[in-house]
């Protein structure tokens, strides 16, 4: 039935000109931090407007090029204008939008015939005082006459404007729904279209996706959760093959090897991340719905069979260390009917090599399958570099085998029982350090061992030293060199998953895994390549051996129901067991080093988690989720042996509620509010047997003309690490138009973190002094050793290492991707995000490695540690613009052959390096190309990452002056030339890769 809509046709227009007038308008390209201009941000935000109007343009030329209009068989009498409308609108499958009393009073001519649609309108309105127009959508829209329809388009105009004025969010907000709304719409009537063109070749469309974001299979349109979701053919189009490139592909996520290897490596979503590293993970990496604690890196894409990226909390459904988002990598399953496999081989420069297989096949057919796969690569790092003494830097090689079976002895029971194994070994990290001396943006710090903080624009430095060595003299034994330099990950897992359904619909479904991990790191920490000598160098090496168990059970409802739930229960219990060596000639046990410090933490969380779903109409659903949680966590740093073990219990509530709206059958709009929470935790150190004794002495310890008094007070001030809560407002839109070649998914969200934790070296000294004066304090009251040692270990006795709730955090955000299927060989797919991430109050400990102003920041307990205001500032490493477009083009050659090509781009824009807005990296942009040709079976395809070699830091790290934590000759003297860690980019690769699918 036609409605008396007054405009709806200026949707991808209108919403580009909001937006980057808003954009142009809110940002003058100038702004200020801590004194120091950061510049660029107007051509960047062209920039970000110009890729959007191309979009447009690609989505207006393939609507231009869809099939010739079709005719109809018409019989429309004379009648007035409202009536004639709607019987035209009945018989062609179109929409009207008109002004009724308009129409009602006008008198329209008859159409008796066969006619397309625009020429039937012509013919129905000559003469009549109106004029009609057909939109793209096939929306038939009428006016009272070309001047009445201009001048109705400047009231209209005038009214936005105004609109616009006074509450720009909120129009658009209106706008995007509004718009979307209306394409809803217009699909039912292209879907009416289409039905009636009988025997017309239909044009290509997109699939449907699955995913499992809330413990059950549900078509991704109908999920009010903002979900990325990547099929097996996409990942191969894409050439994805690990972690990071996921993320390049995904709204919203960004991806950082904070030291250059894969051991630091994690996500980032929506402007959540780990900072400095460590702690509890605020994204995680699950497989098959079960979660993988440690480098989220270590997963390899020779089982896996699609990825789901879930942004915004998932702690409702998932529970630990999902409060930002989530990644779920989907395995391939053994098959019970038939044999398939592939083997996939790459060859490109700088040593990259890859040879990987897997096979499956029916044992029992229809009962029994096997499935086994196996995986090797290697990499020979950025250009092959090297350390000053020769050993190889960047290097990676991984190796990896998996055996499932499967046992399905009923049409209603299956059962898969998985076993992996995975080796990583990293050699040192790519990184350099900047020179005070050759780089007048290096201020150093006044104060005696802090770091050098960089003002301005950190960029590629041509020729970097990389300097590092990793013996320490030659002329010393064999013994004192490192053995084997860099980071090792050996992993052995078990998994089990089985689902049951039964006779009335429900399904159970248990899942569960055994898991060990072995962690090796060894590593020069001191970043220079000096021998030992006058000055010292320190080298840190750390093993661990980790065990984790699962156990999860879900029921699930029926999904034709009115009403659908879920029921669930998970425990997770980690362990982990931990020596650290501190690596000197002067005491070496085994080759390794001196005597280790030992750490153990013990980690169980359980939950009861349940979802509600309920469709209060045909189109409208309701969604409540929630988890009752309990997290225990039970450590000692650094001795097991101490009686006193420090713990740590949260119990917690965490909701999730949705509305979804269904349009139409191919679009939905939804609103989601979310809770999120980071458990307590506590610093191990603070309990720790050597800390309490050293904090003890200063009870009346005179430094630098300063009387102390005990620091077992702020040792206890620390031990604790209250809880993290993160709050969730956003709502989206998911939706399929052209006729199923358009995907289109869009958010606006607003996130709230209370309580934001982070690590920080917690100095328990006077304020203004450095530790070199409390060394020399503390030896003369018998607390330290000549050498610099206390009691066996250095002045890292003085400080807790550990994480401390530092500010608040506020991100507003839009995220938009989709996919489009232009012709029959054109695949144009694409992603942007607007991201602010702002500290609302904070103070970060970190300021006094700079020597920076300091003050004094009350703690949950009541203490105080001294710290530099934030208040205010960007949050580092995640840039306020990011967007990517890829391209791909598909045809047959002469013999047949399909062959392709596809070029993809990502940007990132400018992103602080600090807490204190100092430094920042610059924009970067990254184009990769690939093509190549499928004849059958058979892929073969040329590469060329990094095309056009951008070589924009991958991230850079501060560290204060290591050479002043140990002088093994008695020198404590700092020396200020270390400080700023700057992580390589990989340079521009090509090589070949192939795949043998039977």
């Amino acid at each position: 039935m036609a409605k008396p809509i007054r405009q709806l046709n200026y949707g991808f227009s209108h919403l580009a000109s909001l937006l980057c007038n808003k954009a142009v308008k809110r940002d003058p390209g100038n702004r200020q931090g801590n004194g120091r201009a950061i510049r660029g941000r107007y051509s960047r935000w062209v920039n970000a407007c110009s890729v959007l109007a191309l979009t447009v343009l690609a989505f207006v030329a393939g609507a231009q090029a869809q099939e010739a209009e079709p005719e109809y068989d018409v019989n429309v009498p004379e009648q007035n204008a409202a009536s004639a409308l709607e019987q035209l609108a009945e018989q062609t499958g179109a929409i009207t939008l008109f002004p009724y009393d308009l129409a009602a009073a006008r008198m329209t001519n008859a159409v008796i015939g066969r006619y397309t649609l625009p020429d039937a309108l012509d013919l129905m309105l000559k003469d009549t005082g109106l004029s009609g127009g057909l939109s793209e959508k096939r929306v038939i829209s009428i006016t009272a006459s070309a001047e009445a329809e201009r001048a109705e388009e400047d009231v209209l105009e005038t009214q936005e404007i105004g609109d616009m004025g006074t509450s720009r969010n909120n129009n658009l907000l209106a706008t995007v729904v509004s718009f979307f709304i209306g394409m809803g719409a217009a699909q039912q009537a292209g879907a009416q279209d289409s039905t009636g063109e009988s025997g017309q070749a239909q044009a290509r469309v997109l699939e449907e996706v699955v995913v499992t974001a809330r413990k059950r299979e549900e078509s991704l349109i109908d999920v009010p959760v903002a979900i990325s979701a990547f099929t097996e053919a996409a990942l191969v189009d894409a050439g994805i093959d690990e972690m990071g490139d996921v993320l390049d592909n995904t709204a919203g996520m960004v991806y950082n090897e904070r030291d250059g290897n894969r051991s630091t490596a994690y996500p980032g979503v929506r402007g959540i991340k780990n900072f400095v590293g460590g702690g509890s993970a605020r994204v995680s990496t699950f497989v098959d719905s079960m979660p993988v604690v440690g480098p989220q890196a270590s997963i390899q894409f020779v089982d896996v069979a699609g990825v789901e990226v879930y942004r915004g909390p998932q702690s409702a459904v998932f529970g630990r260390s999902v409060f930002a988002g989530a990644l779920n990598y989907i395995l391939r399953q053994p098959s019970l009917d038939e044999q398939a496999g592939a083997i996939n081989g790459q060859l490109g420069q700088d040593g990259r090599s890859l040879l990987s297989g897997w096979y499956s096949t029916p044992i029992v057919e229809d009962t029994v399958g096997f499935y086994v796969s196996a995986s090797k690569d290697s990499y020979d790092g950025p250009g092959g570099v090297l350390s000053t003494d020769g050993y190889k830097m960047g290097n990676r090689d991984t190796t990896y085998y998996s055996a499932a079976l499967a046992f399905e002895p009923t049409d209603n029971f299956r059962m898969v029982l998985r076993a992996t194994h995975t080796m990583l070994d990293d050699g040192p990290a790519p990184d350099y350090n900047l020179d005070p001396a050759n780089d007048p943006n290096i201020v150093l710090s006044p104060t005696r061992g802090r770091a050098p903080l960089y003002f301005g624009e950190l960029d590629y430095v041509e020729d970097a030293q990389l300097r590092r060595n990793f013996c320490y003299n030659e002329g010393l034994p064999d013994q004192n060199c490192i053995r084997d330099p860099g980071w090792e990950l050996e992993r052995n897992r078990l998994s089990f998953d089985a689902s049951l359904g039964l006779d009335n619909g429900h399904t159970l479904t248990f899942r569960a895994f055994d898991s060990d991990d072995s962690v090796f790191d060894h590593d020069d920490q001191d970043n220079t390549d000096e021998a030992f000598g006058p000055m010292s160098i320190v080298n840190m090496g750390n093993e661990s051996e980790i065990q984790e168990q699962y156990v999860e059970v879900v029921w699930n409802s029926p999904d034709d129901q009115r009403l659908r739930y879920t029921v669930g229960y998970s425990n997770y219990d980690y362990f982990r067991y931990g020596e650290s060596y501190f690596i000197h000639p002067s005491a070496t046990i085994d080759g390794m080093g001196s005597a280790p410090g030992i750490g153990t933490t013990d980690v169980s969380y359980s939950g009861v988690f349940a979802g509600l779903f309920y469709d209060l109409t045909d189109n409208l659903t309701v969604s409540l989720e929630g988890r009752q949680q309990e997290d225990a966590i039970f450590a000692n740093d650094p001795n097991p042996n101490d009686d006193n073990v420090p713990e740590s219990i949260s119990d917690t509530f965490l909701p999730r509620l949705a509305l979804n709206y269904a349009v139409s059958d191919t679009l939905n709009l939804y609103a989601q509010f979310a809770e999120g929470v980071q458990p307590a935790t506590i610093n191990t150190q603070a309990v720790g047997t050597q800390q309490r004794a050293i904090a003890a002495a200063f009870e009346g310890l005179v430094v630098d003309g300063v009387t102390y008094s005990s620091q077992v007070p702020f040792l206890d001030d620390v031990l604790a690490v209250d809880e993290e809560v993160l709050t969730n407002y956003e709502v989206g839109l998911k939706g399929t138009f052209l006729d199923g070649r358009l995907n289109l998914n869009a958010a606006l969200f607003r996130i709230e973190t209370d309580g934001y934790a982070e690590r920080a070296n917690l100095f328990f000294f006077p304020e203004g002094s450095d530790s070199n004066s409390v060394l020399n304090a503390l030896e003369a009251v018998g607390m330290a050793t000549g050498n610099g040692l206390l009691l066996n270990l250095s002045d890292t006795s003085v400080r807790v290492r550990g994480s401390v709730n530092i500010a608040d955090i506020t991100s507003n955000g839009f995220e938009l991707d989709g996919v489009y299927l232009l012709g029959e060989s054109w695949e144009i797919a694409g992603h942007f995000t607007s991201l602010n991430t702002d500290f609302g109050t904070g103070c970060a400990p970190i300021g006094a490695n700079f020597g920076l102003p300091l003050q004094d920041f009350v703690l949950a307990s009541g203490g105080t540690m001294a710290c530099t205001d934030i208040s205010g500032n960007a949050f580092p490493f995640i840039p306020e613009i990011q967007y990517g477009l890829a391209a791909t083009y598909r045809d047959q050659l002469a013999n047949g052959w399909d062959w392709f090509a596809r070029l993809d781009m990502r940007h990132e824009g400018e992103q602080y390096m600090d807490w204190f807005e100092a430094g920042w990296l610059p924009a970067s942009t990254k184009l990769n190309f690939r093509a190549g040709v499928n004849p059958g079976n058979v892929r073969l395809e040329f590469y060329v990452v990094n095309l056009t070699d951008d070589r924009t830091p991958l991230g850079a790290q501060y560290e204060p002056d290591r050479k002043e934590v140990a002088n093994f000759t008695g020198n404590r003297g700092p020396t200020n030339n270390t400080g700023l860690n700057v992580a390589l980019a990989y340079p521009r690769e090509a090589g070949l890769r192939f795949s043998l699918n039977f």
